[in-house]
């Protein structure tokens, strides 16, 4: 069952890899700079309307997972194409 198990995430790892001209370290740091920008400011939002620390949180969790990742690699590529 493992080696059932490695066969679908090595399918997987192979279809999710970043075939894209932006390097890892640049990539890396812009993904964590909007993590950090969109959580917190999907906290500050979910906390002014008055929620909870736990669902404030919530909110910064949901706003982190939403990011649309393709779009912030292409803002970096338009920046510096051929990196």
């Amino acid at each position: 069952m493992a080696s059932d198990q490695y066969s679908v995430n090595s399918k997987v790892a192979k279809r999710d890899t970043v075939r894209y001209s932006v390097d890892s370290e640049r990539l890396a740091t812009a993904v964590r700079d909007a993590c950090v920008q969109v959580a917190v400011a999907a906290y500050e939002d979910a906390a002014m309307s008055g929620l909870c620390h736990e669902g404030a949180w919530e909110c910064a969790v949901d706003a982190m997972c939403s990011l649309n990742v393709g779009q912030l690699i292409a803002a970096l590529q338009k920046e510096r194409p051929h990196v």
